[in-house]
């Protein structure tokens, strides 16, 4: 975020200098001021407000943002917009990201910037380790698999000790493109083999525990365990201390984080991009 703020005031720093600014760049930032200016009274956006589009924040082709600027910019407090999509879909020119943020925070002297970001890339086969504790796990997964159009390769490895290498074979021969492990203690426990056997096959893994991405694995969406063991301590605490089980509620996991393990995408020759950089809980490099 730091990186995309500086950016910003280097732009508007450009734009404040027109007058003594001269060549192409001064010419190409002219051109792209009165093409927003067209497209911001398109969307009618408030009086006063002006547009500069498909700014260019990073490498990757899909890292660009639209500015929406107050009558008064400099030295303006700024909005960052970034949209949802699960990683699969939006954009930042869609009106419903950014009208009403655009409407509501500019007449207040405000810039706000709607961004874009690199999507998923367009893996459609995904490879899947449960036991015999994960089934439920699996349902869950292969309805929103087929609500997103994704095909799940699943290797039911049933109770220890896991065949694990002839099911890497067969997921390697059903030319899965990644891999996710269901949350269980007894994949847990053998992470590390997995992870290793998951490079050999070249196969990111995803997967919702940061202890498999500490052993290697690409990264990790989920509860922070920690935070929830100090909050089902708090709780012990309470209980022995004389309120009742019954006037206690059942609490979903209340911290989520995303982990991603750097070194992981460098072998596997994927380029994070900075927008997910800057959403993650933390970075193992």
């Amino acid at each position: 975020m730091l990186r995309l703020a500086r950016w910003g005031w280097l732009t508007l720093a450009l734009l404040a200098a027109w007058p003594a600014a001269a060549g192409p760049l001064a010419e190409r930032l002219r051109e792209r001021w009165q093409i927003g200016q067209a497209e911001a009274r398109a969307a009618g956006l408030p009086d006063g407000v002006r547009m500069l589009s498909a700014l260019r924040y990073g490498d990757d082709p899909a890292e660009t943002l639209d500015a929406y600027l107050p009558a008064q910019p400099q030295h303006a407090p700024l909005v960052l917009m970034v949209h949802g999509g699960a990683w699969r879909l939006g954009d930042k020119g869609a009106p419903a990201v950014f009208v009403n943020k655009v409407q509501r925070w500019a007449p207040q002297g405000v810039i706000v910037l709607s961004v874009n970001y690199p999507l998923l890339p367009h893996a459609t086969r995904i490879g899947m380790l449960s036991d015999d504790v994960t089934e439920p796990q699996w349902r869950v997964s292969s309805t929103a698999a087929a609500r997103l159009g994704l095909t799940l390769v699943t290797e039911r490895l049933g109770k220890p000790p896991f065949a694990l290498d002839s099911a890497f074979a067969r997921l390697a021969a059903a030319r899965c493109e990644l891999l996710m492990p269901l949350s269980s203690g007894l994949l847990a426990a053998r992470r590390k083999e997995i992870v290793a056997l998951a490079q050999r096959h070249r196969l990111p893994t995803l997967c919702s525990n940061v202890v498999w991405v500490e052993v290697g694995a690409l990264m990790s969406y989920g509860p922070n365990f920690s935070a929830s063991y100090r909050r089902a301590a708090d709780i012990s605490a309470r209980l022995l201390g004389g309120a009742k089980a019954a006037d206690t509620p059942i609490e979903q996991p209340q911290v989520l984080e995303l982990v991603i393990n750097l070194a992981a995408a460098k072998t596997f020759g994927i380029n994070v991009p900075q927008a997910l950089r800057l959403r993650a809980d933390r970075l193992i490099e």
